[in-house]
């Protein structure tokens, strides 16, 4: 069986500068890199990977943390485009990736599968993607003494590292939107404030109608984040309003084309009747009729951007801020119209 000793014989260099080569240390120049791998591959020597991974002290292992009450509860679309961005970054590294749910304080394991193994031995740091309540948070900080990155909590934790999308300024810009295409009666469907995401939208939302001087005219926020619900708040606010605003904001795509369905359904045409705007840009919203008017969420990029800044973390290299925001646009489509 070759040896890196073999290797380091036939190109007649040390042994510290064939394992520095192998390893693709930036002591060792480029040509000797080279033709080093080239004798490795012509003698048929395999780096023993797990010997390399105990010799740096790394797992080169990330643990992926879900929330199993959202991720079970509610579309998958959005969590399966920001776990893509995950998967894609860390195919470019050498770090592989390890799914775990976590549940209620309540429950017996609360921490899931990964609870018992949060440790240096296993990962060298965690994505929590989604809401954490700060108990949770700190259960979890307790036992792992390894790098923590919140991606798209929507909390406000600034002694822990986090990536979220700028909820709350794309509600404002949604609004604000509205508001520029001279709609002055806007209403609101969507999650209630106990949702963090809920919080960030209805704050945005009423902080662009008082910058305008205007005020709410129609609100419904018990919604979850479907479809179904959407038509649901929207036959909520038809019930209850004898007069109606002329556009809504709604929290997420899916709650929007709900809404806009029963709207339809009632006879009402859109956007002559009534405009919408949703949150996110998900591929179904380019394919409804009419062509839903959205502010783009760069889901896979919540998803890259997180563990880049893990593992930057763990490396020892990163010094940006504690908290990352991604910034979101307006796509406009066929949903919103222009009023006198």
């Amino acid at each position: 069986m070759t040896k890196l000793k073999d290797v380091a014989e036939k190109a007649n260099v040390s042994l510290a500068t064939a394992s520095l080569a192998m390893s693709n240390s930036t002591l060792v120049n480029e040509r000797t890199k080279e033709k080093i791998r080239l004798l490795a591959e012509e003698l048929g020597y395999y780096p023993n990977i797990n010997a390399q991974r105990l010799a740096r002290r790394k797992s080169y292992n990330i643990c992926l943390m879900l929330n199993s009450k959202y991720f079970f509860k509610s579309s998958n679309i959005y969590y399966l485009r920001v776990i893509g961005g995950v998967i894609k970054e860390a195919e470019r590294t050498e770090y592989s990736i390890t799914f775990s749910f976590y549940g209620d304080l309540e429950s017996k394991n609360p921490l899931g599968r990964a609870g018992s193994d949060l440790s240096i031995k296993n990962f060298d740091g965690i994505i929590i993607f989604d809401v954490i309540e700060r108990e949770m948070l700190e259960l979890l900080l307790k036992k792992a003494d390894i790098p923590v990155v919140l991606v798209d909590n929507h909390g406000n934790y600034p002694d822990v590292y986090a990536v979220d999308n700028d909820d709350f300024g794309g509600a404002y810009k949604a609004t604000k939107y509205l508001i520029d295409l001279g709609h002055k009666k806007i209403g609101y469907i969507g999650l209630p404030e106990t949702h963090p995401l809920g919080r960030e939208c209805i704050s945005g939302f009423k902080k662009a109608l008082n910058d305008s001087s205007l005020k709410e005219f129609a609100f419904y926020d018990k919604c979850k984040l479907g479809i179904r619900s959407g038509k649901i708040g929207a036959q909520e606010i038809l019930d209850s309003n004898k007069h109606l605003p002329s556009a809504f904001f709604c929290t997420n795509d899916f709650i929007a084309i709900g809404a806009m369905e029963e709207f339809k359904r009632h006879g009402f045409l859109i956007p002559q009747d009534f405009s919408f705007i949703g949150m996110d840009d998900m591929d179904i919203s380019s394919e409804v009729e009419p062509s839903l008017t959205t502010v783009k969420i760069e889901m896979e990029a919540l998803g890259q951007v997180g563990i880049k800044k893990l593992i930057s973390i763990i490396n020892d290299s990163y010094d940006g801020d504690i908290k990352t925001i991604l910034s979101n646009q307006i796509i406009e489509r066929d949903t919103c119209r222009r009023i006198n």
